[in-house]
């Protein structure tokens, strides 16, 4: 009985445009966030692909981050659970980790040891941008190919 309800929702969310995956949301304008995003997705495919990357500036990335402030949506990447629920930053590693196949010990750091993972996170996301530099331009095209063959329409910036 569970499991039908559970299927019930889960179908009334895809019809009502929801997702039954985690949605991964990058900053479409940073190179070193797209090519994250890849690396995350790549891991996925090894899986159940259970995440769909979605950018921040695009119209769904912007329904999907209502809740936060429109000035505070570029400052980290976001996850949002199939219930709608939001993790950010730091706090996102956990969540990732569980949809990740083999990234369990990942999980288990970000839940012992949160300070450190958002300390981490946030030192990379302040430099990001010069991150960026370093990669290199092909593999920020292949990048964006990738994204562009993995993301739903709308999805993109």
């Amino acid at each position: 009985m569970a499991q039908e309800q559970s299927a019930h929702q889960g179908l009334r969310r895809l019809a009502s445009g929801g997702s039954l995956t985690h949605q991964l949301l990058y900053d479409a304008d940073c190179g070193f966030c797209r090519w994250t995003v890849v690396q995350i997705l790549a891991w996925d495919n090894r899986g159940r692909r259970g995440l769909e990357p979605v950018a921040i500036q695009s119209p769904r990335g912007q329904e999907l981050l209502a809740p936060i402030a429109p000035a505070d949506r570029l400052k980290t990447a976001h996850v949002v659970a199939p219930d709608g629920s939001i993790r950010s930053g730091g706090d996102a590693v956990s969540v990732v980790s569980g949809v990740l196949p083999g990234a369990a010990p990942f999980g288990l750091i970000a839940k012992l040891l949160p300070w450190l993972v958002r300390g981490g996170y946030g030192l990379v996301a302040r430099n990001r941008i010069t991150i960026s530099k370093a990669v290199p331009k092909a593999r920020k095209a292949r990048a964006d190919a990738e994204l562009a063959r993995r993301s739903a329409p709308g999805t993109t910036a």
